[in-house]
């Protein structure tokens, strides 16, 4: 009998266990998210400075791969959740976002040494630079 419930005891440990490693591997949207803000925020704000115009970031880095109004954009679901972020965390609702593709090296990638990052740059109603975010591609 005290063996059975040793067991069970056990058991429901590796469970509790188990089912707390998967919100550490398998995390919720925002969490990935905030992973994804707390390495490159820094980076972000130096490449894309929050209040810098609209004709500056496309000077320094060229045409973007896409532009939307941020409400528009029905099918890019990383853009409409960094949106909704933004808007929550700053209280400024964005208005159109720039995406931008940057090449980027290192070992960590999927495909060798290179992969790619998109850069969502989002603005407010007069075009100024809000806050960029960045998504992982590969």
């Amino acid at each position: 009998m005290m063996k059975s419930q040793l067991a069970r005891s056990a058991g429901a440990s590796a469970l509790v266990a188990w089912l707390a490693s998967c919100s550490f591997l398998f995390p919720d949207r925002e969490t990935i998210l905030q992973r994804s803000e707390s390495s490159h925020r820094d980076t972000l704000d130096r490449l894309y400075p929050p209040g810098s115009d609209r004709a500056e970031i496309m000077e320094r880095w060229g045409e973007p791969l896409r532009s939307r109004r941020v409400t528009e954009n029905r099918d890019d679901g990383f853009m409409q959740f960094a949106a909704q972020v933004i808007e929550r965390d700053l209280e400024t609702a964005p208005v159109t976002c720039d995406v931008y593709w940057v090449f980027r090296m290192g070992l960590a990638s999927a495909f060798g040494p290179a992969g790619v990052y998109w850069d969502y740059v989002f603005y407010d109603l007069e075009g100024r630079v809000i806050q960029a975010r960045r998504r992982f591609l590969d």
